[in-house]
């Protein structure tokens, strides 16, 4: 019971610290934060896509333009309890291909991959 009623404590802590922020990236960042302990993750990152869908052409001036390549980009890269927002600014932006890794494959499958200890994976 006690258990119980300190996880509820945590959560509604986490809740309000979420709420109170403003700007996005920081924003991003503690949700990044509380999602990786509530998982009880290491660490966690957020990708967003760039670029078009294949199927996906433009009209500009009359002229087709082909679609531009998809990428994962991510600024909030490895992302723990104890990493600052600043820190993380710091870092240079990581882009990945379109179907690349495990990060690419979630994000072309949508299908999530739970790797229970990533450090084993080569």
């Amino acid at each position: 019971m006690k258990a119980s009623i300190l996880i509820q404590c945590v959560a509604c802590t986490q809740v309000k610290d979420i709420c109170n922020e403003l700007d996005v990236r920081s924003l991003c960042h503690k949700i990044l934060q509380n999602v990786s302990m509530l998982l009880h993750a290491d660490r966690g990152s957020l990708f967003l896509v760039q670029g078009d869908r294949p199927e996906r052409e433009e009209t500009v001036d009359g002229q087709v333009t082909p679609p531009r390549p998809r990428m994962l980009v991510s600024k909030l890269f490895d992302v723990c309890s104890q990493s600052t927002l600043q820190e993380m600014e710091k870092k240079e932006e990581i882009r990945i291909s379109w179907g690349t890794g495990i990060v690419g494959y979630v994000a072309e499958s949508g299908e999530p991959v739970n790797i229970p200890d990533a450090y084993k994976v080569s």
